[in-house]
């Protein structure tokens, strides 16, 4: 197998020259570095132009389309069978590579393989406690299973620790730039659809979660593009045999759905017939009796108030999760 290591940078100088020298010093050493210059300003570009190690091809970008758009370029430029992220700012620790390498040789049928993480100080103003959550949230989804229970519901995964099959990736469609934060989510929910996804149960990356970069803290907007890719992989997925568009029942806190009834609902091809609220006494009877008799096709469940007692008497009722029955990510309470 051939890796070729994969970074898009866009103005990321304060702690880009370690995150490059992280990958340089890697125990394992046959791989390439393609580093995408996404229209960076002066200073990014002087510190990627004094490395001279011959492993690096350099692509200059002089306007940038986004970070799909760059790692899509990144990708499509690189040589190696397999591709390791690694974000400017990160880093990863010296046995990474080599760690990865010699787990995809003895578990080559996945199309991903990510490891644990440790969060790292940034310039953001994250406090220890917020850093430590942050790890908590990206490291509590480790096995093959709960990977793929969680497909719908966010689905942690630090974009910088992955590892994937450029065949796959390719297959998937790679990044899709029209998702600002959630471009990952979607590749990993599609690449879920060719080969398992598995994690390395040791932390060998450290990440700098910032307030407004990728499923970190700008938790909003990332909110709402992954309840997008989310709804839109369940109607694929879920309800392809559907010629018209799956009916459901929302329930969750009346901040949340006044959200997604707005924000999400009217850009999914699944049509949102009931919204209920989890503050006002919701009727999961009524839910059921029209999920019964056919009336709906499924019923989705915001996070919030009450959300695991709802899901817990759906599933007692004999409905499925990810199948019939949908716990939604939600911030908005």
């Amino acid at each position: 197998m051939s890796i070729s290591v994969v970074m898009a940078v866009h103005d990321a100088a304060d702690y880009l020259e370690d995150s490059v020298k992280s990958i340089l010093e890697q125990s394992y050493r046959d791989f390439e570095f393609v580093i995408v210059n996404d229209g960076s300003a002066k200073a990014a570009g002087e510190i990627l132009k004094q490395f001279k190690d011959r492993r690096i091809r350099l692509i200059e970008v002089e306007r940038s389309e986004g970070p799909a758009a760059a790692l899509n370029l990144a990708v499509q430029n690189a040589r190696g069978s397999w591709i390791a992220v690694q974000e400017a700012g990160d880093l990863s620790l010296p046995e990474r590579l080599e760690r990865q390498e010699r787990y995809l040789r003895l578990f080559p049928h996945v199309s991903a393989l990510f490891s644990l993480i440790q969060c790292l100080p940034g310039r953001s103003s994250l406090s220890e406690l917020e850093l430590r959550a942050a790890e908590k949230l990206y490291n509590s989804v480790c096995s093959r299973a709960q990977i793929y229970a969680n497909r719908f519901y966010a689905l942690h995964l630090c974009h910088g620790s992955a590892i994937y099959s450029k065949k796959l990736f390719q297959l998937a469609g790679g990044y899709d730039p029209q998702y600002r934060f959630a471009y990952d989510y979607d590749l990993w929910v599609r690449l879920l659809m060719l080969k398992p996804i598995d994690k390395i149960p040791l932390a060998l990356y450290r990440w700098r979660p910032h307030r407004c970069t990728l499923h970190r803290f700008d938790e909003a907007e990332s909110c709402r593009e992954v309840l997008l890719v989310a709804l839109r992989a369940i109607r694929r997925i879920c309800f392809a045999h559907l010629r018209s568009r799956p009916q459901f029942i929302l329930f969750g806190p009346e901040k949340g759905c006044w959200h997604f009834s707005r924000r999400i609902a009217p850009y999914v091809d699944i049509h949102f017939c009931a919204y209920q609220f989890t503050e006002s006494s919701p009727n999961p009877d009524a839910a059921l009796r029209l999920y019964r008799a056919g009336s709906v096709d499924g019923i989705a469940v915001l996070d919030g108030p009450g959300c695991a007692e709802l899901l817990h008497y759906f599933t007692r009722s004999g409905m499925s999760i990810n199948r019939n029955l949908f716990h939604l990510w939600n911030v908005h309470f």
